[in-house]
């Protein structure tokens, strides 16, 4: 999985079951408020998520 693509892939599987949906869409949306934050912030002090390479390198 690439960087970032998590939700691409993981919400639509998730919306095509009711229960499903109604348990994780909730959970999804706030995984990806956090790790915009995160990417903020990792931005202002150069860090990477842990697995990750520089892009630059």
């Amino acid at each position: 999985m690439q960087h970032g693509s998590f939700d691409g892939l993981v919400r639509p599987i998730s919306e095509m079951d009711k229960i499903l949906t109604h348990a994780s869409i909730l959970l999804l949306d706030a995984r990806r408020v956090l790790y915009q934050h995160f990417l903020e912030l990792a931005g202002r002090s150069n860090a990477r998520p842990p697995g990750t390479r520089s892009v630059s390198a």
